[in-house]
């Protein structure tokens, strides 16, 4: 009967443009992450930190023992290091080289949340809940910074992709895998993630069962501990066994203080109140544009039971990876927002699952729903036209802003599902991300973040490659990556003063600095970010905006002298 009123001509020509669609927004999504990627400096403090143990261990030959700035690095296990001294090795140590990891592990994790999707549901909730994943702001914005957020997300979904696949399918090859995956988990961020990970799989095998205890046991011996937790402990214990034997007692402090110590801090009851909200509102403002999607489905979903979970892996997963690292972290006494990033997936799953099943009747209820992507997509659009007139960029980025809404408006006729009111929040947000990249971040760069530049003169003026650069009153955490060189950080005038005049002195002061060096001797002026860390980027914005504008700020303006064999003769500023 249905094929007797549908030409099936015009049908598959409807799916074609389906999957067009689907595969341009996945197209372009992907091309914003690599937009501009070796263009910015490496950012202070984190990004930092990666950046200069890598080109250290070159410099060194030893790609075991972390250095950063000459001295011990103990805080991190080494994947991501490893990760971007390999990108390093075939691109040169450069910001794209450094980055190219991180990218390419976002977009793995998106993959791997479309996989998912389609493994546990369908091929279309995996696309729903990829897109969704894709342009999530927490995740985005980690997309392009080395740090490990983003690469221990990907190897945390691979696992558990893994771990699900074989588990479901019966498969001991795809859990053989799926430890491997697990150890390199460790080996990105430490132990604490095997317990993370075994008790997501842990209570999804439990729902899976519906409760039935008396069957748990036999069942979780499908994912065979016995030899796969040990393959997975030597793989993601090796490096920490190796340090413990190598440096004793030093790496034992500073990692015990990184793992255990800041999750249950003494100085600190083991929960308040406030702690169970803390990462309530990370989702609310680190899944935008989806949060309020979210928040409205889960509540659906509650209020109905979770009606289906009995017969949807879909939901029994999601639930099981959200609960598990929302009671973890939430007992935790360290809690930073980044380290729900690796829920992203799970959340991701969860919102495609109620956009595919909510379907309302009350007109009340429905503008609610629909206002949870009206909302977002007004507000990022809202956010590019901020951006271009607060910070004066080009005037022809005013005619991108209502494209979102263009294409919205224009689908009324195309009725192509991915352009539909569920997509404007992905459309506003790619839009408002592309304002930022091309826009914002080159004018920033110009201004206010010159690392390279010092870098380059150093290089060029200062003869003597062992003497280090000395900053007053802090640390710039990139300089030691640029300045190729052991960084002295938090030194005072009288420190400073202290340095026989007939010694090579390498100096970064605060421009009133009472400076006793020639006026020739000054390699260059300018402004630097006075905040320990440009990490917080919002406020890193806020003040380079004020700064533009003349009003106070964190914006502080920095001098560069050389006191050397062949100091320069040119100020240059």
């Amino acid at each position: 009967m249905f094929a007797s009123v549908v030409n099936p001509a015009a049908l598959s020509k409807w799916k074609d443009k389906e999957r067009l669609t689907y595969a341009l927004l996945v197209l372009l999504g992907s091309l914003l992450f690599f937009i501009g990627l070796g263009q910015n400096d490496i950012w202070t403090t984190n990004e930092g930190f990666y950046a200069e143990a890598v080109r250290e261990m070159f410099e060194s030959g030893n790609f075991l023992d972390i250095f950063y700035n000459y001295e011990p690095r103990y805080n991190k296990p080494p994947l991501l290091y490893w990760m971007i001294a390999f990108s390093s090795a075939l691109f040169g140590i450069n910001e794209f080289a450094i980055r190219l990891p991180v990218v390419l592990s976002a977009l793995g994790a998106v993959y791997y949340t479309y996989r998912l999707g389609q493994l546990m549901h369908s091929q279309k909730l995996g696309q729903i809940a990829a897109l969704i994943m894709f342009f999530s702001f927490q995740f985005a914005i980690n997309a392009r910074y080395a740090s490990p957020a983003v690469p221990l997300t990907f190897f945390f979904t691979w696992t558990i992709y893994l771990f699900v696949k074989g588990y479901l399918q019966k498969s001991t090859p795809l859990i053989f895998w799926g430890y491997i995956a697990l150890g390199l988990t460790m080996l990105m961020k430490g132990y604490p993630y095997l317990i993370i990970i075994m008790g997501i799989g842990g209570f999804f095998v439990l729902l899976q069962n519906q409760f039935n205890w008396r069957t748990y046991g036999k069942e979780l011996l499908r994912l065979q501990p016995f030899w796969g937790l040990p393959l997975a402990v030597i793989i993601g214990m090796s490096w920490i066994t190796y340090m413990y034997l190598t440096a004793g007692e030093a790496f034992h402090e500073v990692y015990m203080d990184e793992t255990v110590r800041r999750a249950f801090r003494e100085d600190k009851p083991l929960l308040r109140l406030k702690d169970f909200g803390f990462y309530l509102d990370a989702i609310a403002w680190g899944f935008a544009p989806y949060s309020l999607t979210f928040y409205f489905g889960l509540i659906y979903l509650a209020v109905n039971k979770f009606k289906g979970w009995r017969s949807q892996p879909v939901l029994q997963l999601s639930l099981s990876w959200l609960l598990v690292m929302y009671i973890v972290f939430t007992i935790s006494s360290g809690k930073i927002p980044t380290y729900f990033i690796q829920a992203h997936p799970a959340l991701s799953l969860l919102t495609a699952y109620a956009i595919m099943e909510i379907q309302l009747q009350n007109r009340f209820w429905k503008g609610v729903w629909n206002a949870t992507f009206w909302i977002p997509g007004v507000a990022f659009t809202l956010a590019g036209i901020i951006m271009i007139y607060a910070y004066s960029l080009s005037p022809w980025f005013y005619t991108l802003v209502p494209l979102p809404l263009l294409i919205w408006y224009a689908n009324r006729n195309w009725q192509i599902t991915f352009l539909k009111t569920p997509f404007l929040p992905y459309t506003a947000m790619m839009l408002g991300l592309y304002i930022f990249m091309i826009g914002l971040l080159p004018q920033l760069e110009t201004h206010f973040r010159r690392y390279d530049e010092i870098g380059m003169l150093i290089e060029e003026h200062v003869m003597e490659k062992d003497l280090p650069l000395l900053v007053e009153g802090r640390m710039f955490h990139n300089l030691p990556f640029y300045a190729e060189r052991k960084v002295i950080k938090n030194q005072t005038p009288t420190d400073m003063e202290a340095y026989p005049t007939d010694q090579p002195l390498l100096i970064i002061v605060e421009d009133q600095f009472d400076c006793f060096f020639a006026e020739e001797q000054l390699l260059w002026e300018g402004y630097l970010y006075g905040h320990p860390s440009e990490s917080r980027f919002l406020m890193f914005m806020i003040d380079a905006l004020k700064q533009e504008k003349g009003q106070r700020n964190d914006m502080r303006k920095y001098q560069l002298y050389y006191r050397g064999k062949a100091s320069s003769t040119a100020n240059l500023e």
